[in-house]
């Protein structure tokens, strides 16, 4: 009895305190807004961690970490091919949209996304020539694995399809149709468990999860593509509509250029250890190291959730010129995101040696490098959204440099780590520079604005 009392001695007041917390967050009007919003996609990104884990579990248990390691090789190819073909537009574009809004209203919305389909289209082909003749090259002398040829060629055909279809959702994201994307987004992760689960049952392969992602991915690509054209629906005007766009196709590329840049270092910082591990070990510890990935990034679901509503929200205040609403939002999130992912964190820390076995025996080894991953989120969220908040800002050039630092930091430590430690040696190197690329756009913002954007608890600042 007396422990009963004392439970909820505690818990009450730690109750309240959330109570209050929240109750203070939606009287805010703009950051009201970007919790309903996030809400939607946390509640999908919530459904999206177990489809992901439980995908994860039965090509594990039933197809091995080899094949974990070509699946993960696969899905990093098509998404550094995907980046030189939307050359930054999928980021750009929603900074150009909401811009264009505040101004001129949904007027010339239409033409800014055709103007980027015209263009994701002339790159993609390119692209696709370019790579159907690197293909070879990169299964035999690179992953030195035969066997994966045929299935870079498959993805090497959807690179396209794929790239329209990142397109699309950065459109549906920048208008801030929060449940459509949910939708769109939840599509092909929920499609391919679903084939997975139907061919493992009925129709067992050891081809089997190639050909379930493979069809799940064109079948999500193609209708998130024909939703957003279904979206504008067919207009007459669109030359009318031409002189009120802010942005020529030319001035399009020139701000997303940087942006590509960003997201080229950013993908070096999250793809360059599956792809130098594929390089310098067995696909078997690229399996494994893919399940620690997607466990430790897993925590950032809550921080994706609010990004997905907040960097419109940051390019409208910021070009609104209500700076101070700007920074009220800005650090109400990074708090927000603290307060919601600190537990998760703490919990997959402790239990994350226990889940790992849940896998297999093998997948046990990779508790080291989940520790690291899960340091380096912690890092990620008590800085909060410095990459959004630079790149609508205007400042993407100087995240340029921030996220290059941080990725020819990771690249080095990868080279001089991996040989020796593996996927630890990996994972270690992913930590610094996460860390190191977080702090140094935390502390630019606080030079450049002389906003804290972050949240620090433990840190006096």
């Amino acid at each position: 009895m007396k422990m009963r009392l004392e439970i909820r001695l505690i818990i009450f007041p730690v109750i309240t305190k959330f109570k209050i917390f929240f109750t203070e967050m939606l009287e805010d009007k703009n950051f009201g807004i970007i919790l309903k919003g996030g809400m939607v996609s946390f509640i999908a990104k919530l459904v999206a961690v177990p489809i992901s884990l439980l995908t994860s579990f039965i090509l594990a248990k039933y197809y091995g970490a080899e094949t974990v390691g070509d699946l993960a090789l696969i899905t990093s190819f098509l998404t550094i091919s995907t980046l030189f073909v939307t050359i930054g537009l999928d980021s750009s574009l929603i900074r150009f949209i909401p811009e264009q809004l505040s101004k001129h209203g949904f007027f010339g919305v239409r033409v800014i996304f055709l103007n980027a389909v015209k263009i994701v289209i002339l790159t993609g082909f390119l692209v696709t020539l370019i790579c159907l003749y690197s293909v070879s090259l990169l299964a035999t002398q690179l992953f030195k694995n035969i066997n994966l040829e045929q299935w870079l060629y498959v993805a090497t055909f959807l690179i396209v399809i794929v790239s329209l279809s990142n397109i699309s959702t950065a459109v549906v994201r920048s208008l801030q149709r929060v449940e459509l994307l949910s939708i769109l987004q939840l599509l092909q992760p929920f499609l391919w468990l679903t084939f997975l689960v139907v061919m493992t049952r009925w129709f067992y392969s050891v081809d089997g999860p190639f050909y379930t992602y493979f069809l799940s991915l064109t079948i999500a690509a193609m209708a998130s593509t024909v939703v957003v054209f279904k979206l504008f629906g067919y207009k007459k005007n669109l030359k009318k509509q031409a002189d009120h766009v802010m942005y020529s196709p030319s001035e399009m590329l020139e701000i997303s250029w940087p942006m590509f840049l960003i997201g080229g270092m950013g993908l070096v910082i999250s793809q360059t250890d599956i792809l130098m591990l594929g390089a310098m070990t067995k696909a078997e510890e690229v399996g494994v190291y893919s399940i620690v990935m997607k466990l430790g990034m897993g925590v950032n679901f809550i921080l994706m959730s609010i990004n997905t509503v907040l960097a419109p929200k940051f390019s409208e205040l910021y070009y609104g010129n209500r700076i101070d609403e700007l920074s009220v939002v800005a650090t109400k999130s990074a708090k927000l995101t603290f307060v919601c992912t600190l537990p998760i964190i703490l919990i997959l820390g402790f239990l994350g040696e226990y889940i790992l076995g849940y896998f297999s025996k093998v997948f046990v080894e990779g508790y080291t490098a989940l520790v690291f991953i899960l340091l380096g989120q912690f890092v990620n969220i008590m800085c909060g959204s410095v990459g959004y908040f630079l790149t609508m800002t205007g400042e993407q050039k100087a995240f340029n440099y921030i996220i290059f630092m941080g990725g020819g930091v990771n690249i080095l430590l990868n080279l001089l780590l991996i040989p020796k430690y593996g996927i630890d040696g990996a994972a270690a190197a992913s930590f610094v520079s996460t860390c190191l690329w977080n702090i140094a756009a935390l502390k630019y913002i606080k030079n450049k604005y002389n906003l804290y954007i972050g949240y620090w608890p433990f840190v006096l600042r």
